[in-house]
């Protein structure tokens, strides 16, 4: 019972407080989901051009509860976060292996064999490696506050289950 109270407050606590910071609104393209206002499920859209990750609408009901609406925009925020990171890590990507490229291009532009070629795949794969070790923090980060926010989903996400399975059960009792 202790642990149960335990992590009942711990959760209660958490959801309280605000996000450290809320991510700024990544440069994507146009929503291709914005015509779909009339579906009754959450919508799962083309993958974005910027971040290669698939955009949501999430439904919104007509009669939606204070809890539903927090779950909700929880999971927005998770979302939002996601498209973000991955939005700036995919462009802080790019002009890396650019840069690299034309680097490349310049050192071996004095070799007549190798004037205007692509890099080796052995130089490609040592790039890759350095990248990855360089943003390793930043990619533990994420992963960090990811895991985070994915786990302050799991007590919003019960009750809203909760609550509708009270509703169905409720409401078909009194049919009865």
């Amino acid at each position: 019972m202790k642990i149960m109270n335990r992590l009942r407050s711990f959760f209660q606590t958490s959801l309280k407080k605000k996000p450290k910071s809320t991510p700024k609104t990544p440069p994507t393209t146009t929503n291709a989901l914005s015509d779909f206002t009339k579906s009754d499920k959450d919508l799962i859209g083309p993958i974005d051009k910027l971040s290669n990750l698939r955009q949501y609408k999430f439904y919104v009901p007509n009669n939606e509860t204070r809890v539903e609406y927090d779950y909700r925009m929880l999971r927005q925020y998770v979302s939002e976060f996601n498209n973000t990171y991955w939005t700036q890590q995919n462009l802080k990507f790019i002009e890396a292996r650019k840069n690299f490229i034309e680097m490349h291009r310049r050192t071996n532009s004095s070799n007549y064999a190798t004037n205007g070629s692509e890099p080796s795949t052995s130089e490609i794969n040592k790039f890759y490696k350095d990248f990855l070790n360089a943003n390793y923090q930043n990619h533990y980060d994420y992963n960090r506050e990811w895991l985070k926010l994915n786990f302050k989903l799991l007590v919003p996400a019960l009750k809203v289950e909760l609550y509708r399975f009270w509703k169905r059960t409720f409401t078909k009792s009194q049919q009865k």
